[in-house]
């Protein structure tokens, strides 16, 4: 049976759900983990209205012949850092789109027909193959959900009062930083570090948060213990405490430890606000 072969986890965000089918010897938990502060996440189950069914597996016999020497230079996703860029190769052979990851050798075949995405990995480099998955399914619900009307803004975002409340501005100009600063002194909760998608709904604005790595600068995370502790960053705050305050120095923070550090439940829905 297939639920003897494979793991079933369905993901539903707004307009989109996406079944997946994991081999067993797979596990996709942390994966699930990172969109699990905005998604709702079904175990055991899986949706009929879907927008993808994608089955996982280590085997990758039925992609060992395509030939991918001579595909088109694409990314997944191209970043100003190397880390979250992925490249990638494309194929297209008898109307199935293949795709192939160049840092990890993750393949991933498309099936638009019959809404079947089938991706080969051994998962063996687990940072760069989650990266992968990550990147992937956001990039086909982003997609999605811009088909059906929603705008995707450059903002972080809070709620208080049921109202959410945008803080938009250019790259490095503090939108994280007071962000930060309305969460943990002015009693807003955390609803977006970096995108915010809008949409219509009954006549009124609304506004859901996006699973994101916001990029904090070193003089922002320096004002607060618990960055310090759990990123070991005491040393290097010191020793760039001339400019600290520079946008040279940012790291990505995994929305999972913020939502821990604030004290975030998964509510679903109730990020969904009317601005």
């Amino acid at each position: 049976m297939m639920s003897d072969q494979y793991h079933i986890v369905s993901l539903a965000y707004l307009h989109s759900k996406i079944n997946f089918f994991i081999e067993s010897s797979l596990s996709l938990d942390h994966v699930f983990d990172f969109f699990s502060t905005h998604f709702f996440i079904n175990r055991g189950r899986h949706e009929e209205d879907r927008l993808a069914d994608v089955y996982i597996s280590p085997h990758k016999e039925e992609v060992q012949a395509i030939d991918f020497h001579n595909g088109e230079d694409i990314y997944i996703r191209k970043s100003a850092t190397e880390y979250f860029t992925i490249p990638c190769k494309r194929v297209t052979v008898e109307g199935i789109e293949y795709v192939k990851c160049t840092k990890t050798d993750t393949i991933l075949s498309f099936d638009r027909e019959n809404k079947k995405i089938i991706i080969s990995t051994q998962l063996q480099n687990a940072e760069q193959d989650e990266l992968v998955f990550i990147e992937f399914i956001r990039d086909l619900v982003l997609k999605n959900e811009e088909n059906h009307g929603v705008a995707v803004v450059h903002a972080t975002s809070a709620l208080k009062d049921d109202k959410a409340t945008l803080i938009i501005g250019s790259k490095g100009k503090g939108k994280s930083t007071l962000l930060l600063e309305l969460v943990s002194k002015h009693g807003y909760k955390l609803i977006s570090g970096d995108k915010t998608f809008l949409w219509i709904e009954d006549g009124k604005l609304r506004a859901a948060g996006w699973p994101d790595y916001p990029h904090l600068g070193l003089g922002t995370l320096s004002k607060y213990p618990e960055f310090v502790e759990y990123f070991g960053l005491s040393h290097q705050i010191e020793s760039v405490k001339e400019n600290l305050w520079s946008t040279e120095h940012k790291m990505a923070i995994d929305p999972v430890f913020l939502r821990r550090l604030f004290l975030l439940q998964n509510e679903g829905n109730h990020f969904w606000s009317s601005l």
